[in-house]
């Protein structure tokens, strides 16, 4: 005993602890998945805005220098200076005391340049500087890291270039210097249209370039840069203070990490003294630098060493037409800062579910003796609750026995927070008006009441069966002798309420049972009397204003377009599409929405039971269903008495009658599908339709 009790108290904890340790693990990595696209997504987006800003500058640039390419003026000036250049009695010295290098500059100058070009000049074909804003450029030829580009200007193209490292004559004695430049380039063209020479104008990367790159930067750490097929980069770092710190950046006022920073992987954090086994130029590429040069674009949210050598996540794209990479970098820290919080709390949840299974499993073991010897039973009233049979938005619905007839019950709770006061209402009135009824075929009453805590109940006998609508769901379209025999005993039953001057208003298979019953098969109930109507007490305010009470596949016309002047007659409109459901395994209008059905109960003819079919059926009884259907109510008949004579004694039926026996055998073969008590969960659980869809329905009418 003591054995088993040690068994039962340490198994269930440990399948919690279990289950709790995979659903952690599974809902931490499925929010590290989530949040890893987020991060790829966002480096993406920005790097495409910095490609696409980079694209527009460029663009904009290319077209000033044809602009000026094509001046006519400008274009004279250059004539006459190749004119000049290429006397070979000339040289520098005679372009540099010519009227034309004059003229060409006071042209330049007097020209609506942008502030940002910091220098002009024109070369000839055979690569030699004939003119320039500074006299120290002339005659010199250009390199030869910018030959390929040379050609392509001369073959036509206007193209941008760089950066690379260029002699700029700075200070009073105009001395060079080699700075950071980049050049953008139109080629001249005489009057035959053939290329001779090229206008070159010079920009510094720390102006506007690098400026595009900063534009959009991901949080306190993320940074933008441009780097060229050599893997150095050609823009400001946003990080030249670190670098100047580390000693890969000379320190000064005019420090700069354009053409000095080599993207290279040392291997470790150089901001926390790792100090690399080899020189800056024999460590390899970044990953991402070493794809990039390769051609390959790509998103890396894994993560990868940066050449600070800290940990950052990035997105990089090769732009072959500029010859030179992009790449939009963050760290790791500041990129999953989220997910590192999200990730703690996860684990801190399940840590505390597992000491919560570690105290379940003590409880157990040092109450579970006690706990056997104790059955609490949950009692509401008279009636102890043993099982939830059913469920819907409104409450619940649990089997269970009187206290002292040990009588099966079903009880329907009904919790005050779940509904409306007026559907409160309306359940309360659906007791009082059901237990009015004494048909054998009416779902009978016992009781009801209000537990302390607000709860509204009601018990009812208990109904082992199946509905309507799952019948035909399992056993499809039903013979005609037993669709006779179902409505006659539902006629049965809303003969008595019509009688008392009650409408049903919501006639619908999931609201009738089909059962074994005292030794009788197919026996029939009636449930539902939630939308009831009295209409010989003035009931005409009972259901809420603004809806349209019932179920659509089931509304009469009348009851979508005045539902506050219906009768009897309603109901057998609902009756006849119940029949006509049950004879074809279908609705009588079906539709893609509520609002569409409606609008074809209101306007379209129902198809002939027969033709839905696709076989004759017996006329009578087609005739009676499509009688029921009728869009007047005045084509209907009176009421369910009526209704349930032409179905009885006014019907000489040449089909034969449902026997006992035939019932009895389809019990026995259905027995397992049908004595479940599933009837239960589908008992005034739906809602009714709101006002906003009648009116549309009506709109559609008119």
């Amino acid at each position: 005993m003591r054995k088993a009790l040690w068994q039962r108290s340490w198994f269930a904890p440990v399948v919690i602890a279990g289950v709790v340790g995979a659903v952690g693990w599974w809902a931490q990595s499925t929010v590290e998945g989530a949040v890893k696209r987020q991060v790829g997504e966002q480096l993406s987006t920005l790097l495409n805005a910095e490609v696409a800003a980079l694209t527009l500058w460029s663009d904009i640039e290319k077209s000033e220098a044809q602009r000026f390419a094509l001046d006519p003026v400008i274009l004279g000036t250059i004539v006459d200076l190749l004119r000049v250049a290429a006397d070979p009695d000339g040289g520098p010295s005679a372009v540099l005391a010519s009227r034309e290098l004059a003229a060409f500059r006071e042209v330049m100058d007097a020209s609506s340049i942008r502030s940002t070009v910091r220098g002009y000049g024109v070369v000839d074909l055979s690569g030699r500087i004939v003119a320039a804003k500074n006299d120290a450029a002339i005659g010199r030829r250009v390199g030869t890291s910018v030959a390929e580009w040379f050609d392509r200007i001369v073959a036509g193209e206007t193209a941008i270039f760089g950066p690379v490292e260029y002699p700029v004559a700075e200070g009073e004695r105009d001395s060079l210097v080699l700075r950071p430049a980049i050049f953008v380039a139109a080629p001249v063209r005489n009057s035959r249209n053939d290329v001779i020479a090229a206008l070159v104008m010079r920009y510094s990367p720390a102006d506007e370039f690098s400026g595009l790159l900063h534009l959009a930067q991901f949080g306190a750490s993320g940074e933008s840069y441009a780097f060229n097929s050599s893997g150095v980069m050609i823009t400001e770092s946003r990080f030249t203070d670190q670098l100047q710190e580390v000693g890969l950046v000379e320190d000064g006022p005019d420090a700069s990490s354009i053409l000095a920073i080599e993207i290279r992987n040392p291997g470790g954090n150089l901001l926390l003294g790792h100090q690399p086994d080899l020189p800056r130029a024999a460590l390899p590429y970044t990953r991402m630098a070493a794809a990039a040069i390769a051609g390959i674009d790509g998103v890396d949210v894994e993560g990868y060493l940066d050449y600070r050598g800290v940990p950052v996540v990035g997105a990089w794209r090769w732009l072959p037409d500029y010859g030179f990479g992009v790449a939009m970098e963050v760290d790791v820290q500041e990129a999953y800062e989220t997910l590192y919080v999200v990730r703690q709390g996860f684990w801190a949840l399940v840590a505390l579910l597992m000491l919560g299974a570690v105290g379940i499993f003590f409880y157990n073991f040092l109450f579970q003796d006690m706990s056997n010897r104790m059955r609490k039973a949950e009692r509401l009233g008279q009636y102890t609750l043993e099982e939830k049979i059913g469920e819907g938005g409104m409450g619940s619905v649990y089997k269970a026995k009187h206290a002292m007839l040990r009588r099966p019950t079903a009880i329907k709770l009904i919790k005050e927070g779940q509904v409306k006061p007026e559907t409160l209402v309306r359940f309360e009135r659906e007791v009082q008006l059901t237990s009015q009824l004494a048909n054998p075929n009416t779902v009978a009453i016992y009781d009801y009441g209000r537990t302390p805590e607000g709860v509204f109940y009601y018990a009812m006998e208990y109904l082992p069966g199946i509905t309507l609508d799952n019948l035909v769901l399992n056993d499809g379209p039903q013979p005609e002798r037993r669709v006779v025999h179902i409505l006659r005993q539902i006629c049965s039953s809303l003969a008595e309420a019509h009688a008392r001057g009650m409408i049903h208003r919501d006639i619908k298979p999931a609201n009738i049972m089909l059962l074994e019953r005292g030794g009788l098969y197919d026996v029939i109930k009636v449930l539902d009397f939630g939308l009831v109507k009295d209409i010989t007490s003035g009931d005409q305010n009972v259901t809420a204003m603004n809806t349209v009470p019932g179920t659509p596949h089931f509304l009469s016309p009348e009851a979508i377009q005045h539902p506050d002047a219906i009768d009897a007659r309603s109901d057998l409109y609902a009756v006849g599409a119940v029949g006509y459901f049950l004879l074809t395994g279908s609705f009588v209008f079906s539709g893609t929405s509520a609002i569409e059905v409606l609008g074809k109960q209101v306007n379209d003819t129902p198809e002939d039971p027969s033709e839905r079919l696709g076989r004759s059926l017996d006329p009578y009884l087609e005739g009676l269903i499509l009688q029921c259907l009728a869009k007047d109510p005045a084509d209907r008949p009176a009421d369910a008495g009526v209704l349930l004579e032409a179905l009885s004694s006014g019907y000489q039926s040449p089909i034969g009658t449902w026997t006992q026996k035939e019932a009895a055998v389809w019990w026995a073969e259905s027995s397992s599908d049908c004595r479940a008590p599933e009837c239960m969960d589908s008992m005034s659980m739906e809602p009714t339709l709101e006002v906003d869809a009648l009116a549309r329905v009506r709109g559609t009418t008119t």
